[in-house]
C-alpha cells in the first residue's frame, strides 16, 4: 500500500553553473520567505516504507547511509548534519539500496532527510521504518502520535496511492483508508502537523479509467496535502512559478476527493467541483504547493 513519490528529473543537473534551475534546500526556503528558525526544540518524524509490499510476497529495500548524509551536509551545504534516530515499527529497518531495484525507496528517504534537515538542522529527526501494509501504516502513525519520548510536532509522509479506481488497480481497501484516516485524525487532535505528498503522476495517477483521481493519504482532511511547482529564480527571488507538469507520468497530483467531503477550512477557498461524472463537491487537493 503506497509507493514513494520520488521522481528523477528529466533535466540533467550537470552543475549549478550550467543549470540555473538546480537549487539547494536553503535557497528554496529563502524563495518562500520561510521563518528564520533552525528547528531547535522540534521533533520531525519521517515515515519510511520498506520490507513487505502488501500481500505480493515481494519486498522493498530503502533507507539512508550515514556517510552519504554527513557528506552532503558538510561538503555541499556546509552545515552540521541533523541527528537521525531510527524507530523500527515493522520490517527490516534501515536498509539502504543502490537504486538498482524498482522498489528501492532510498532516493525518497534521502530527499526527505536532505530537504527537512537543511531547513531545520537543529530539529530531532525520528525515522519511522515500517512496511507497505495496512498494519504497517496504522502502527507507524500510532507509534509516532503516542510517543512519550521525542514526540513529533511534524510527521512527513512522501508515499500514497490513488484513493479509488477500478478493482484490481487500487491497493487501498476501504477498511485500510478508514483505519489510516483515524490515525491521522488522532495526530491532528494531538496538535501534530502531518505533511503528505499529493502524488507525482498528474491528476489521473495513471489509473486507466479515464477519470481524475487524488491520492490517499493526501486526500485525508486531517493532513496538509503538498503539491509541486517548478520555479525560476534569480538573486533569491522567484521570477516565474508554474505547476510541475512534465507529462502524465511526471506531474504533481491533485483534484477533488471521491471519498472525503469538503472540509470546513476549505469552504472559502473556491475549490472547484470534480470534473468526473456527478461533479462531486469534495475535499480539494493539494492545500499548498512549492
Amino acid at each position: 500500500m503506497g509507493r514513494p513519490y520520488f521522481q528523477r528529473s528529466r533535466h540533467r543537473f550537470v552543475s549549478r553553473a550550467a543549470q540555473p534551475l538546480n537549487y539547494l534546500p536553503p535557497e528554496i526556503a529563502d524563495f518562500y520567505s520561510f521563518p528564520d528558525a533552525d528547528g531547535a526544540g522540534q521533533t520531525i518524524a519521517i515515515l519510511v516504507f520498506n520490507g513487505a509490499l502488501g500481500d505480493s510476497g515481494q519486498t522493498a529495500v530503502g533507507g539512508y547511509s550515514q556517510k552519504l548524509v554527513k557528506s552532503y551536509f558538510k561538503d555541499t551545504l556546509h552545515i552540521v548534519p541533523p541527528k537521525l534516530t531510527d524507530v523500527v515499527v515493522h520490517g527490516p529497518g534501515n536498509k539502504p539500496g543502490d537504486g538498482s531495484q524498482d522498489s528501492d525507496v532510498t532516493g525518497e528517504v534521502l530527499l526527505d532527510i536532505c530537504m527537512a534537515g537543511a531547513i531545520a538542522p537543529k530539529a530531532k529527526f525520528m525515522m519511522y521504518f515500517t512496511e507497505f501494509t495496512e498494519q504497517g501504516w496504522v502502527d507507524a502513525l500510532t507509534s509516532a502520535v503516542t510517543a512519550t519520548q521525542n514526540r513529533p510536532s511534524i510527521i512527513s509522509i512522501s508515499y500514497g496511492n490513488p484513493e479509488d479506481g477500478p478493482t484490481g488497480q487500487i491497493l487501498w481497501t476501504q477498511q485500510a483508508i478508514l483505519k489510516v484516516n483515524e490515525a491521522l485524525q488522532r495526530a491532528a487532535l494531538a496538535g501534530i502537523n502531518v505533511c503528505v505528498a499529493a502524488g507525482d503522476q498528474g491528476s489521473t495517477e495513471e489509473v486507466s479509467d479515464h477519470r481524475q483521481h487524488v491520492d490517499f493519504p493526501a486526500s485525508s482532511p486531517w493532513v496538509l496535502a503538498c503539491g509541486g511547482t517548478r520555479v525560476v529564480a534569480a538573486n533569491g527571488v522567484i521570477n516565474r512559478e508554474t505547476v510541475w507538469n512534465d507529462g502524465p507520468s511526471s506531474a504533481t497530483g491533485g483534484g477533488i476527493s471521491s471519498l472525503f467531503a469538503l472540509p470546513t477550512y476549505q469552504t472559502s477557498a473556491n475549490v472547484p467541483v470534480s470534473v468526473n461524472p456527478g461533479h462531486r463537491i469534495g475535499r480539494g487537493v493539494p492545500d499548498v504547493s512549492g
